[in-house]
């Protein structure tokens, strides 16, 4: 599954999907179903990349059921985020919510568990950031808040680039 997220960062959706699906298989070989779940999430990914959401829901609720199955805290939580933001952009904003709520209630156990270090960096990981909903940019909750950009010119005398921290 390495390898898959490795396509999806480059955003190689087929590639990825062949490593999950390799990945499904073993895991069915394995009687492993977090697993299964775990990559049911990454094929989900990969259909909501390319414009299906419904498959992406359809692949998502598999991996509920599997996480229901054989619990694992982490594809829990990467599962709800991933279907909040499907079902969001699905037109289906109150369970979108929902699944959100479920995904914070995760991490924040999660991160309850870890020492105070453990805690910081886990909580700063982009994944953990897009799940809760703040801007990794600003550290705000306020990224669905349009940006207001005036067009106002401001002259100003050219400085040295010592004059810049340069």
């Amino acid at each position: 599954l390495v390898s898959a997220e490795l396509s999806i960062t480059q955003e190689d959706y087929a590639e990825a999907r062949v490593f999950a699906e390799d990945a499904y298989s073993s895991a069915t070989t394995l009687n492993a179903s977090w697993l299964k779940a775990r990559a049911g999430l990454v094929k989900a990914i990969c259909a909501e990349r390319l414009g299906d959401v419904k498959a992406a829901i359809d692949l998502l609720t598999s991996a509920e059921q599997e996480l229901g199955k054989q619990p694992d805290a982490e594809t829990l939580w990467l599962v709800q985020a991933a279907m909040a933001n499907a079902l969001i952009k699905s037109g289906q904003e109150k369970a979108g919510t929902t699944h959100r709520q479920t995904a914070i209630t995760t991490i924040n156990r999660i991160s309850s568990e870890l020492s105070e270090d453990a805690r910081e960096r886990f909580l700063k990981n982009p994944a953990v950031v897009n799940a809760l909903g703040v801007d990794a940019m600003t550290n705000s909750g306020m990224w669905k808040v349009p940006v207001q950009i005036t067009t106002t010119v401001v002259a100003k005398e050219k400085g040295s680039t010592t004059d810049m921290g340069l």
